[in-house]
């Protein structure tokens, strides 16, 4: 083989490797068209606790219509746990029932939407239930093979900023409901992040939230909060992984309140209800969802608390 030959073969090689990488994104592991951050929508729909009687499903309905005709439209919807109504659900036919009709409502979303578990949305896990704890969809199995694809948490990348899933609920020794990323997870949301690297911009969602004032304000106490209304080891969630990378916002649900929190380079945003958010004479949080819009490695957001119709 001659030199020439040889010289256009190699120019050959190099123009075909670098046709692989910026077609498939071989190298990196993510897709390079998402590299650059983007000027993009999406929602945070938080503890629908849909229930099997017309009124909640039809508002239900009404949200999914309006959200598909917003604009800009969203590009994706976040859902921030507590997705049905666990007191319906304490049979193995009713829950199956309920998160038939919650899949089946989510398919009218012109969008993707991504699921968070919330404490409603795990069953059987009270003493009274009564059912067998191997049962495949025991606990969080039925969220778990129905809703996330056989996980309770993950991530996924778009426009340029990466978004966590994290799913929040645990139980105390005892066996109730406590706020709790466990060990297996932390290590998962370390690594995670580690590859992600400081400098792209991250959203975290979850349902039980990392911090809030809500105790403070309404039960008048500077102590420690029901292990049931916070995730119990946050501060070091926050404090060993958050902190260390660029978590521009965290999204919360689970207290039905409207709320912002600001420290240091990180937002966290809980969302209200959107159907039974909090009430009466010591609030005024009202039924919605929470809207942000992506420009580039920053962002805004607003509370969309348009009035459900009744019928």
């Amino acid at each position: 083989m001659n030199k020439k030959n040889l010289k256009w073969i190699k120019h050959l090689i190099l123009i075909a490797v670098v046709l692989a990488v910026l077609g498939f994104g071989i190298y990196s592991g993510i897709d390079v068209l998402t590299q650059e951050t983007e000027t993009f929508r999406f929602v945070f729909v938080t503890d629908i606790h849909l229930r099997p009687d017309e009124r909640s499903v039809d508002r239900f309905n009404q949200a999914v219509v309006y959200i598909n005709n917003m604009k800009p439209k969203p590009r994706f919807v976040i859902t921030g746990g507590d997705l049905i109504e666990n007191s319906f659900a304490r049979d193995f036919d009713s829950a199956d029932k309920l998160y038939s009709l919650y899949q089946n409502t989510c398919k009218k979303f012109d969008m993707p939407v991504y699921n968070i578990v919330g404490n409603n949305d795990v069953l059987y896990w009270s003493k009274e239930s009564g059912a067998d704890p191997s049962h495949p969809e025991y606990g969080k199995g039925m969220f778990r093979r129905r809703l996330g694809n056989g996980i309770t948490y993950r991530s996924f990348d778009y426009g340029g900023w990466h978004f966590i899933l994290l799913d929040s609920i645990g139980r105390t020794e005892e066996g109730s409901l406590r706020g709790y990323i466990d060990d297996e997870q932390f290590k998962w949301l370390s690594d995670n992040l580690a590859s992600t690297g400081k400098e792209r911009p991250v959203c975290v969602a979850l349902h039980i939230p990392l911090v809030s004032t809500f105790q403070q304000i309404h039960i008048d106490t500077v102590g420690a909060p029901a292990k049931f209304a916070m995730v119990n080891n946050g501060t070091r969630v926050i404090k060993e992984l958050l902190f260390n990378y660029n978590v521009k916002l965290v999204l919360q649900g689970h207290l039905h309140i409207i709320e912002e929190l600001n420290y240091r380079n990180t937002t966290f945003i809980t969302g209200g209800s959107l159907t039974k958010a909090q009430k009466g004479p010591n609030f005024e949080h009202r039924d919605g969802f929470v809207v942000i819009d992506i420009d580039g490695n920053e962002f805004s957001w607003k509370y969309e608390t348009y009035e459900l119709k009744d019928h």
